[in-house]
């Protein structure tokens, strides 16, 4: 009995450990296959302390993107002994992609010397370690603005890569992706089906921002999506025609262009340019329809990938021009983006001087020097240790659309958004003619080839030129928040207001913000107050759910005392005298412009007070704090008074009642001591400008150019 109960054991044991084993082979060929999501569920099915599995899970998060798990895994696999060599690469570049540079060297430096002196691997490894030195040094320089994930309605724990704007629709894009329940289900790197080890191939998608949110994305239409990679080239003949790629399989990769048709016998056509999908050309960046530049691999680059443009002349192509030292590189450059002026190209590329993996790089054309300039990093938070690529300017040149596989992304390759501090200038502007072509002799100042050398002028020394910085002023342009009656503020054309307020705020953390609510004659003049300070709360609650902190935000009430129209009840009063209006503390100091877009109403039906009202409290003046309430206040005395004014800051809790609005610290005090004579004791006397209470030390530090705060500073100031 004994002897068949061990024989029993052993039996089980010896299918368990088979089982474990067929689990194991199955987890490392998903990894294998770069199935990584998958091998991901099966590991988290059954959890184990081994050190195998503990790198094994720290790899799969790695590639999905979840980086703090994967470092979390990987030092557990590192305390249960694990020593191999692809623990200190995946140490590496973990802590790479986190932006701890000094510590991603050193676990590059540990793994070179794990790996032989002829592994091509070395080079790599080598080239990562100069992109920490430079990470280190450029984490340090000042930012040229602020990024934000487009989120989980946009994006996937797939890829999303190259971003394009429509050219008819302005708030429609167009990415690629390879997200699950794309064309053509899962298949193997052959084409052919394979459900449990094939991938998605990408497909085209389309996505629409409307009253500040993204719609869910949708695919274009099946004409045009197949089981093979589509990803999106552009547009040409005005928006009528969309370029792409297809690519994947034991297919030769082809650049195809298709008219949206819904008929099914036309299928998108071969793309007859010198850019050759087959040779591995790429990246189409389309000027017109008779200009684009593009990456390619041919022969005669500077190495790796290589920008080129080519152009029609006499109808006909020419051959594609290298666009010189001061772009390429003996690494790859890819992605183009040419600013509407024509003379500032940016591109990604992932030479050393990288932070990590492809930064986004620019260049300037110097029209003196005839030739670029040397191409620049843009540095954090663009740039980042991941992978940055199809960089695209918006229209207005203040921010830009790009794809990224950063520690930020829900999973692999993420589109993102980057908010530009400084508005980019020169994409307001179009030429007709790009200035470094000349048409006559190709490229200006560059050679057709590597090959070709540069004759030099022995007859004077040519001293580089180096280019002026120019000081850009970012400009934005704010309307008031239009609201009805009964409607919450934050809807429609007011969103998009509110996120240009929030992004202006993050990128520059000094700047302030009022917030003054206004309403047409409602009711009575304590509801009137109350009801305006409250639909401008709801903008306030909007900045602050966004992460802006309350004390950057002022939030008046002032009912229906400054109206924009006479004729109250009419569509028009209602319509504008429903308003928030928005103004902006400290943009001076910021280098950004601001132009308040008020509505036009005619002469003869426009009411002066609100634009009396904007100018007073645009300068100093002085009001009479006569309670805090935390519901609605409704005094009779104070009620009659002029310009009262019911004021909050951020999400404190109380509200401020003032009256009186002065320009002269005695005209205030007047009504002060009236105020006490009618029993109102507990009030006090307070200084403010553009809309802002000042501070003892501002007040003091104003005085020079403020005589009138003398008295005030005397008497108020105790």
């Amino acid at each position: 009995m004994t002897r068949i109960l061990l024989a029993v054991l052993s039996l089980f044991l010896a299918m368990a450990i088979y089982g474990q084993g067929d689990n194991n082979k199955h987890i490392k060929k998903l990894m294998d296959n770069e199935k990584y999501l998958d091998a991901l569920e099966v590991l988290e099915s059954s959890p184990s302390d081994d050190k195998t599995y503990f790198l094994q899970r720290g790899i799969c998060y790695y590639h999905v993107g979840d980086i703090n798990n994967a470092m979390n895994d990987l030092g557990a696999a590192y305390e249960s002994g694990e020593e191999s060599a692809t623990l200190l690469k995946y140490l590496a570049q973990t802590h790479h992609k986190r932006g701890e540079f000094t510590s991603a060297s050193r676990a590059y430096k540990l793994y070179l010397n794990e790996i032989d002196r002829d592994d091509p691997e070395r080079k790599d490894i080598i080239h990562a370690i100069k992109n920490c030195a430079y990470g280190l040094k450029a984490k340090y320089a000042d930012q040229i603005g602020f990024v934000e994930n487009l989120g989980q309605v946009v994006n996937s724990p797939y890829d999303e890569i190259a971003p394009i704007k429509s050219p008819n629709y302005a708030f429609k894009y167009y990415y690629s992706s390879n997200r699950k329940g794309s064309t053509g289900g899962l298949r193997n790197e052959e084409g052919l089906k394979d459900d449990i080890y094939g991938n998605y191939a990408s497909d085209i998608y389309t996505v629409e921002q409307i009253n500040g949110s993204w719609t869910p994305s949708t695919g274009v239409p099946p004409l045009l999506n197949s089981a093979r990679d589509e990803t999106i080239q552009g547009f040409s003949d005005n928006g009528r025609v969309l370029i792409f790629l297809k690519h994947g399989g034991n297919s030769t990769p082809q650049l195809v262009s298709d008219t949206f048709s819904t008929d099914i016998t036309n299928t998108p056509q071969a793309l007859v340019t010198p850019a050759n999908g087959g040779l591995g050309d790429k990246d189409l960046f389309f000027i017109d329809d008779q200009t684009f530049i593009f990456s390619s691999k041919r022969r005669g680059g500077y190495g790796g990938y290589d920008l080129y443009i080519t152009y029609k002349e006499d109808g006909s192509w020419v051959e594609p021009i290298n666009l010189g030292p001061e772009i390429n590189s003996p690494f790859d450059e890819v992605s183009p983006f040419l600013v509407n002026s024509g003379n500032i190209l940016y591109f990604s590329s992932n030479r050393e001087q990288s932070i990590g993996g492809y930064d986004i790089y620019t260049a300037r054309y110097g029209i003196e020097r005839g030739r670029w300039n040397e191409a620049q990093n843009i540095g954090f938070p663009v740039s980042s240790p991941a992978n940055d690529m199809y960089f695209r300017l918006s229209d207005d040149g203040r921010s830009a659309i790009f794809s990224s596989d950063r520690k930020e992304s829900i999973g692999g390759y993420d589109l993102f958004i980057a908010y530009m501090k400084n508005q980019i200038l020169e994409q307001l502007s179009y030429v007709s003619q790009l200035p470094f072509i000349n048409r006559e002799s190709d490229l200006a100042g560059v050679p057709s080839t590597v090959e070709e050398e540069l004759t030099p002028e022995p007859e004077e020394e040519v001293v580089e030129e180096k280019e002026t910085p120019v000081t850009r002023v970012r400009e934005m342009v704010i309307s008031p928040l239009l609201y009805n009656t009964d409607e919450n503020t934050v809807t429609g054309n007011n969103t998009k207001v509110l996120k240009d307020i929030l992004d202006m705020m993050v990128i520059y953390p000094s700047v302030k913000v009022v917030l003054t609510g206004h309403t047409h004659n409602e009711g009575s003049k304590a509801y009137d107050l109350y009801f305006s300070i409250k639909r401008a709360e709801q903008a306030a609650e909007y900045l602050m759910s966004n992460g802006i902190s309350g004390d950057r935000i002022v939030v008046y009430g002032v009912g229906s005392n400054y109206p924009m129209v006479r004729r109250q009840g009419s569509n028009l009063a209602t319509k504008n005298n429903n308003r928030i209006e928005v103004n902006f503390i400290n943009e001076e100091s910021t280098g950004f412009k601001v132009s308040y877009n008020y509505p036009m109403i005619t002469d003869y039906l426009k009411d002066p007070s609100a634009a009396i009202f904007r100018e007073k409290t645009s300068d100093l003046h002085f009001r009479i704090m006569v309670t805090e309430a935390r519901q609605m206040y409704d005094n009779p005395i104070i009620l009659g008074q002029q310009n009262i004014i019911i004021e909050k800051v951020g999400n404190e809790r109380n509200y401020t009642y003032t009256v009186g609005l002065y320009d002269k610290y005695f005209d205030a005090l007047e009504l002060k001591n009236e105020l006490i004579r009618s029993g109102f004791l507990d009030i006090r006397m307070k200084a403010y400008m553009s809309g802002k209470e000042l501070s003892p030390s501002e007040t003091r530090n104003l005085l020079p150019d403020y005589p009138e705060l003398e008295m005030y500073i005397t008497n108020e100031l105790r």
